[in-house]
């Protein structure tokens, strides 16, 4: 299915007046991927790099994290090793209950200003939503282990000043 609200990016990139579009980057994965762990760890190969035309360039994050299960999860945004995508004002980062018998997702819009010239990594990650419980990416919770169901989405682009 991909990215759904196109009504938001178009939002986005209208608060970047006058930008253009000077480059577009994609990236999905959909193998399935669990953790117990209360601390971020990074989604196994949904990661971006990009060299930025100019210092003055902006860099709209849209990620579309999914997965399935029964407990909470935690998903953030992260340049090189910055956390620059919270979910809210709490510092929660983008924290949503999953479904017992579907899939679920969460999708982070995030205006980045790098201010650099030089090639960064955008990359996704995830952790539990309460100590001791796990958090799967990429299934439903009702399909066979290790039957990918749902991919896990991260789109970077470049908006020139």
């Amino acid at each position: 299915q991909g990215f759904g609200r196109s009504s938001g990016i178009k939002a986005a990139v209208a608060a970047v007046a006058g930008g253009k579009v000077l480059q577009v980057l994609y990236d999905s994965v959909g193998q399935r991927q669990t953790t117990t762990s209360y601390s971020y760890v990074d989604v196994t190969g949904l990661s971006i790099a990009i060299t930025p035309a100019a210092t003055s360039s902006k860099i709209l994050v849209i990620s579309n994290v999914k997965g399935g299960g029964t407990y909470t999860m935690c998903t953030q945004i992260v340049r090189e090793s910055t956390v620059i995508g919270l979910g809210d004002i709490t510092g929660k980062s983008n924290t949503f209950a999953a479904g017992s018998t579907s899939g679920y997702g969460a999708i982070q819009f995030f205006l980045d200003s790098p201010n650099t010239e030089s090639e960064i990594t955008y990359k996704m990650q995830f952790k539990s939503g309460q100590s001791g419980n796990t958090a799967t990416l990429h299934t439903k919770s009702t399909d066979v282990i290790g039957n990918a169901a749902v991919n896990s989405e991260l789109l970077l682009i470049e908006i020139g000043a």
